[in-house]
This record gives structure tokens, sequence and C-alpha cells, in this order.
């Protein structure tokens, strides 16, 4: 960051005047402008509502659903972003998941067994859920923008063996969602 003197000067021997061989100008470089949502995490598990602040000191603020506040409040678990800019109008952003605290690792109300691999995973996910009994399951894979990509709905299942292809998805983060008996858990799912 700061102002930097560049100075341009042309030698050109045919030139009758060269006094207009010169040029100076001043180049002012900014820094991007700091911005931290998630107080350092990508995944935040927390009960609702929960305020997040971009900070104080940008000129604009613009998060996800068009607000324009430093701070918005989140009423429901999803993924939340913001872009700021500041006075010399560069920008930043910076995204957040806000999840509930009992879908991400909470196995011991989870009645069944999970195996997903590979994971990172490039061409087909496996899936395999072994519970004590036959049991209503929903299995649905989303986004980091909370759009769902796959659901299937299986009833009264009590072994589930399932492939599911990723190829051709863009490589990021995914969440994959397994309901059992409308219990829920969210496992995340890397895309290479």
């Amino acid at each position: 960051m700061g102002s930097y003197q560049v100075n341009v000067n042309l030698s050109y021997s045919p030139d009758e005047n060269l006094l207009n061989n010169a040029l100076s100008s001043t180049v002012n470089v900014w820094g991007v402008p700091e911005v931290e949502i998630g107080g350092g995490k990508d995944t935040i598990k927390t009960s609702l509502p929960i305020t997040l602040d971009a900070g104080t000191g940008h000129t604009s603020y613009l998060w996800q659903n068009n607000s324009v506040g430093n701070t918005i409040i989140a009423t429901q678990w999803n993924l939340y972003w913001v872009m700021v800019t500041d006075e010399h109008g560069c920008t930043a952003r910076d995204s957040v998941y806000v999840h509930s605290p009992h879908h991400i690792n909470e196995l011991q109300i989870f009645p069944g067994k999970v195996k997903i691999y590979p994971n990172p995973v490039q061409d087909v996910l496996h899936l395999e859920v072994e519970m004590d009994a036959g049991r209503h399951v929903i299995l649905e894979l989303f986004n980091l923008l909370d759009i769902l990509l796959y659901r299937e709905d299986l009833k009264e299942i009590q072994l589930i063996e399932k492939e599911i292809n990723v190829q051709g998805m863009t490589p990021g983060v995914y969440f994959l969602r397994i309901t059992v008996n409308q219990i829920p858990q969210t496992f995340k799912v890397v895309v290479n």
C-alpha cells in the first residue's frame, strides 16, 4: 500500500523537441479491505438467531439477500456471504456456513452406522448406511449455495448401499445430508 512516483523518459535521437519526452505520474496502491464474518471459521455450529458482523469502516456492504448493513441476523442454517467495498473502490468477500449444532458429528443421536468414501472424491461417492431396523431415509446432496443437487427418498430400509455420481460437479465442498426418521446428519464431502 502507498503512493509511488513513476517516471518514464523516452530517448529518440531524431526527436527535435526533447522536452516532451518525459512522463511522470503518481500511482496509488491500496490494499484489499479486510472482512471476516465467521470469526476465522468456514462453518459455525450454533443455535439461531445469530448476528454476523462484517466490521465497520467500509463504504458499502452487500449480503446474499441484498441487504446493505454491516450486520445481518442469520435466522436459518444456511450459507451467508458478504461483499464489502472500501473508500478506494476495492472489494473483498467472505462467507460462512451457519449450521445446526446437532447436524454435524452428533453420531450418538443418529440411528445407524455410516460410511462415505472416498472423500475427497473424483468420480463416484460410495455411501453405506446400516441400521438396526427398517426406517424412512432421505438422502440429499447440497452445494455451498444450499442448492439441492441430489435427493432420494427411501421407505422402510435397513441397509443402504448407494453410488452417487459426482462427475461433472465443480470441484469444492458439498454437504451430504442423511435424514433417518426425521433425524438429520450432515457430512462434508469434497469433490476434486
